[in-house]
């Protein structure tokens, strides 16, 4: 969770899911640590 962006990624198997909670701002790009 990135409290600051609003965004949770979640991995399970193989796939990652990238939620965006932030009510004003799509981000591109986004490196996932």
């Amino acid at each position: 969770m990135d409290s600051a962006d609003k965004m949770v990624v979640c991995e399970c198997g193989d796939m990652v899911m990238v939620f965006n909670f932030h009510p004003t701002t799509s981000y591109t790009g986004y490196k996932e640590a």
